[in-house]
């Protein structure tokens, strides 16, 4: 009774949260650059999850492309879907890739492992059509939670060396960590940018109910065996985010132990999480935004290279 009144009441937080984000973003706009969406094979019988594909502007017309799948920051509870439109758009016009951004299952519906399981198909699909997409030259990237589903997926639960390459933007990367104990590098602007440890207690208790390991690599990509990364890896953080730290120490660690893999990383100052969502014009946050897209372009076009 207790554990059924703990999830009804994540249930009702999480949705007036969605309902104010929802009130204060008003309804979705299309992405011109959106050729269509696919509906992906899941492993769970009758359903599929939706994915929006983006085409480079002059794709051949016969042979596959350079594939990049990626998944949506959330807080693995928030419907941000679509919210990546801008870089994806890029990823297919400037790098060349055709681009899948998957819509995967959200907590506290849909708890761990839901969103992985949505991940992993999604990459299945991929591999699984070479008359479409290049299994060679195959990518992922992730905001926030998608960034931790990115890494978990190119780290983690994927046959080493899947992927040419994994870009993480903003990742949570230790969630065994209580949030309260985070801090940002530059705590003064983390005070204004950052995550709101209550905010982040919420979203933690909706993906990792109770049973769930928090120190699990699936959960944690902080704890992955160093040996099964792309030989590309690009972890991009904000010097006001919380997460900063738990990524960094990621990227040092692949740095510092694996063999053969590139490690790209940087950490933008004056911005905290999730910078390149409603950056401002003249912004640091629009400063952050233009480079790290240019950063992570650079990798996927050394890819088709």
């Amino acid at each position: 009774m207790l554990r059924l009144l703990h999830y009804l009441r994540l249930r009702l937080t999480v949705g007036l949260i969605r309902l104010l984000m929802r009130l204060r973003r008003g309804p979705p706009k299309a992405h011109p650059a959106r050729a269509r969406t696919l509906a992906i094979p899941s492993r769970d019988p009758n359903r599929t999850i939706a994915a929006h594909l983006y085409l480079p502007p002059t794709a051949p017309s016969a042979g596959p492309l350079p594939t990049l799948v990626n998944f949506h920051g959330s807080g693995f509870v928030l419907p941000m879907h679509g919210s990546d439109a801008p870089f994806c758009a890029r990823a297919a016009q400037h790098a060349g890739h055709a681009v899948l951004d998957v819509r995967y299952r959200l907590a506290p519906e849909h708890p761990f492992p839901a969103a992985l399981h949505d991940a992993l198909d999604a990459v299945a699909y991929a591999r699984a059509r070479p008359a479409e997409y290049d299994a060679a030259r195959l990518s992922v990237a992730g905001f926030s939670a998608g960034a931790n589903l990115a890494l978990v997926c190119a780290g983690v639960a994927c046959e080493a060396r899947t992927f040419r390459s994994v870009l993480a933007f903003y990742p949570p990367c230790d969630l065994s960590v209580e949030p309260g104990e985070k801090a940002a590098p530059d705590a003064v602007v983390g005070k204004e940018k950052g995550i709101p440890a209550g905010l982040a207690r919420v979203f933690d208790a909706c993906y990792m109910p109770e049973g769930v390991d928090r120190a699990d690599a699936r959960v944690s990509p902080r704890f992955a065996e160093v040996g099964r990364w792309p030989e590309e890896v690009v972890v991009l953080t904000g010097a006001g985010d919380t997460l900063a730290l738990e990524a960094e120490a990621l990227a040092g660690r692949i740095e510092g132990e694996a063999e053969g893999v590139r490690v790209t990383r940087r950490r933008f100052e004056g911005v905290g999480h999730a910078w390149d969502k409603g950056a401002k014009e003249g912004s640091a946050e629009e400063r952050a935004t233009e480079e790290s897209y240019e950063m992570a372009l650079d990798v996927l076009k050394r890819v088709v290279a």
